[in-house]
């Protein structure tokens, strides 16, 4: 892509984001309906949900809005026997390891309602082939409700053992679809060594994306407020209302935000979080610049800060991440850091700077990389991820919260002495030597929705 100097494009982009902002509402990274698309969504109604119709759908909204539109290959819709498959012959690999399809009646359950059918439990596979363990447990779930526990280290799946579904048809298949009574047979052990076995059946239930909200005093009488944020969707805007007035009235000092297992979402909600973080030191200020390919520049759009009604105004954020920490989530970092200090505690995160919109195809959503990510300080491009300030490691033996676990303990030594245990980063860089970082297409695609969740 040509690209215009940056001062002169960031210029354009103050100007146009403010005859846009009506278009762009509800511009995200991974929105469903966005005011821009719906012309073109609604030009496209007339094709059949044939295979070949679908086909052609994925290849014209490629060819529309696909970031990377310029190294797109030419295909025939009529020689692939899926949408998937299309998808896959189009998108540019490397860089592109994003744009994706999913279930349409699902993901706008999740995304707007946060609605998810599962067993609820959040899953990493630590070392491959077998050591699976569960990193969170949803309240409402049906795990939760079977005394099933973070930490706990998945043995067999439906009377295969892990290791089994790992080199056969991998460990997303080993669930069974995602549908409400479907049956699932799990064997497990403890951290503490007790093996137990559970039947559960898919339930739906609600996701909150906020908890395990805590707080820590320090010696030196600043006050630690820490919690969990698993998702940026919809449902999330009202309980960050909630919490940051709850925050505000706690006199916090500092604050730790774990999103070690965030995949991202909307950045409307990213958008109003780091808001609430930043307080009336960056409103008005640019959070994030969204840059198309050419033939979409019109669509460039800058979103700056707005006031928020409950916001703490911070000098500092610290982030605990691990690999599974993208896109919405490395936003908050990036798009702080221009204006507050933002420290990393945990592993380099996964490295998403790019996002999409939703576009229908019949049942399924199609989610094309459409624009990249840049800051105030015209930053981007962190494929590799954002590395961290302190190494720690990932400690799933222990609770969201435990002062003792290891990366909230590596947060709070940092934020009391202003330096990393060095012994307990050392100890997370032999883990970390360790730890399976499957690729994208390892029995799933890239979906912010569902990355470890069942």
């Amino acid at each position: 892509m040509t690209r215009q100097p940056a001062n002169h494009r960031r210029a354009i982009l103050m100007t146009l984001s403010a005859i846009m902002a009506p278009l762009i509402l509800t511009a995200c990274l991974s929105d469903i309906q966005d005011n821009q698309t719906a012309g073109f969504q609604q030009a496209e109604n007339q094709l059949a949900c044939s295979t070949v119709g679908q086909n052609r759908r994925v290849r014209n909204i490629m060819q529309a809005w696909y970031l990377y539109v310029d190294q797109m290959p030419e295909r025939d819709p009529s020689h692939f026997a899926s949408p998937q498959q299309m998808l896959d012959a189009l998108r540019v690999d490397p860089p592109d390891r994003f744009s994706f399809l999913a279930d349409r009646e699902s993901t706008l359950s999740f995304t707007e309602e946060g609605i998810t059918i599962g067993i609820g439990i959040s899953l990493a596979l630590l070392e491959a082939p077998d050591d699976y363990r569960v990193v969170d447990v949803f309240e409402e779930g049906p795990a939760a409700a079977a005394g099933m526990s973070r930490g706990d280290r998945l043995l067999t799946i439906n009377g295969r053992t892990v290791e089994d579904w790992f080199l056969n048809e991998g460990l997303g298949a080993a669930f069974g679809p995602n549908v409400v009574g479907e049956p699932v047979s799990l064997t497990a052990r403890r951290p503490a060594g007790e093996e137990y076995s559970v039947e559960l059946e898919k339930a739906e239930f609600p996701v909150d994306s906020v908890t395990a909200v805590s707080y820590f005093d320090l010696p030196d009488e600043r006050r630690v407020a820490y919690f969990l944020f698993r998702s940026f969707i919809e449902p999330a805007r009202a309980r960050l209302d909630e919490l940051f007035v709850e925050l505000s009235e706690a006199d916090v000092d500092e604050l730790i935000l774990d999103m070690r297992y965030n995949g991202g979402g909307r950045i409307a909600v990213a958008e109003q979080l780091a808001g609430q973080i930043g307080g009336g030191r960056v409103v008005d200020e640019v959070f994030v610049q969204l840059l198309h390919n050419d033939a979409r520049s019109g669509n460039d759009v800058t979103r700056t800060f707005k006031q928020e009604t409950a916001a703490l105004g911070l000098d500092r954020l610290v982030v605990l991440a691990t690999g599974r920490t993208a896109s919405a989530s490395e936003l908050i970092v990036t798009g702080l850091r221009p204006f507050m200090d933002v420290e990393i505690i945990g592993d380099t995160t996964f490295g998403k700077p790019v996002g999409s919109y939703g576009f229908d195809v019949c049942d399924l959503l199609l989610f094309p990389t459409a624009f990249e990510l840049r800051n105030a300080s015209d930053e981007g491009d962190y494929f590799d991820g954002l590395p961290p300030t302190c190494e720690a490691s990932d400690d799933t033996g222990l609770a969201f919260g435990d002062p003792e676990e290891a990366s909230l303990a590596q947060a709070l030594h940092y934020i009391e002495t202003g330096s990393c245990d060095t012994a307990a980063a050392r100890l997370a860089r032999e883990k970390s030597a360790r730890i399976h970082r499957p690729r994208l297409h390892d029995g799933e695609d890239w979906n912010p929705r569902n990355a470890g969740m069942r």
